[in-house]
């Protein structure tokens, strides 16, 4: 059966109206689904719930407050630490409260894994020369370790450095053999420009002489079958033509010039005649 404390609002505002219509505690008991005494209770005004279980809160607020304040001035304290300071404030406590304290803060705490051994052993002279020496070593290698470490990257920063140099004289000799490349090919295509132009004229120029030749072998052909007493013969070049004819003409003059001083050789051999011829007259 239902409990005092287990009863909502609800089943209790049923029972203040089941009582005023006037059933026993008994009906209403069967009817809510809990037990009489819990009616009883309610309707006489002892329905007080349960109580908190459980042992007394070991510290105040007040308490609490101090904690906060200890853990807020240095977060990164030891358990130890907190509690010590704590107990210091006037709060007796133990480990596992200062803990669970802290942590209902929000805050975490760091807790030792180990302790420190009271063994005879471990608090002996020889043990703790032991624990000298063997710190030394320690020491020692991790100076050892230390210089190899700081040797190995100043090396790495030499090869670093020497690498970022290398790296950009090739980019300076790519940017640079870059730029003759543009200048060549612009070159180059400034000389392929001139000589379409030259090229274009050329065959502009050839194309005016066809025309010029065609006329003047049309005008030739015209004047031949106009004058028919012309000869056949097509000139080609007239300079030519020209030349070899002043060529024949020396020729000429030099054939006649041999003939005259032969004539003058023979008129000297002959015989002079014995009378003048007579006087020609008109």
């Amino acid at each position: 059966m239902g409990k005092t404390s287990d009863l909502t609002d609800v089943k209790k505002a049923i029972i203040d109206t089941l009582k005023q219509e006037g059933k026993t505690q008994k009906e209403i008991s069967q009817q809510i689904g809990c037990s009489q005494s819990a009616v009883s209770r309610h309707l006489n005004g002892k329905s007080v719930g349960r109580k908190q279980c459980g042992r007394k809160c070991c510290t105040t607020r007040r308490g609490d407050r101090t904690l906060r304040k200890i853990v807020e001035k240095d977060r990164f304290q030891t358990l130890g630490n907190l509690r010590k300071q704590w107990t210091e404030s006037g709060v007796e406590t133990s480990r596992a409260t200062v803990h669970r304290r802290v942590q209902e803060m929000g805050y975490r705490c760091r807790i030792p894994q180990s302790r420190a051994s009271s063994c005879k052993f471990h608090t002996s002279p020889s043990f703790q020369a032991e624990i000298v020496g063997i710190d030394a070593d320690i020491q020692r290698e991790f100076a050892r370790q230390r210089e190899h470490l700081e040797r190995s990257l100043s090396t790495l920063q030499k090869k670093l450095v020497k690498d970022t140099e290398i790296h950009r004289a090739d980019n300076v000799r790519v940017m640079q053999e870059n730029v003759t490349l543009i200048k060549e090919i612009n070159e180059l295509r400034r000389e392929l420009k001139i000589s379409r132009t030259k090229v274009h004229d050329l065959e502009v120029a050839l194309g005016v002489e066809r025309k010029n030749r065609r006329s003047s072998l049309a005008d030739s052909k015209g004047s031949s079958i106009s004058d028919p007493h012309a000869s056949g013969v097509l000139r080609l070049n007239i300079e030519e033509e020209t030349a070899r004819i002043i060529e024949l003409q020396k020729l000429e003059i030099k054939r006649l010039h041999a003939v005259l001083q032969s004539q003058d050789v023979t008129a000297g051999i002959r015989p002079s005649s014995v009378g003048r011829l007579p006087s020609l007259t008109t």
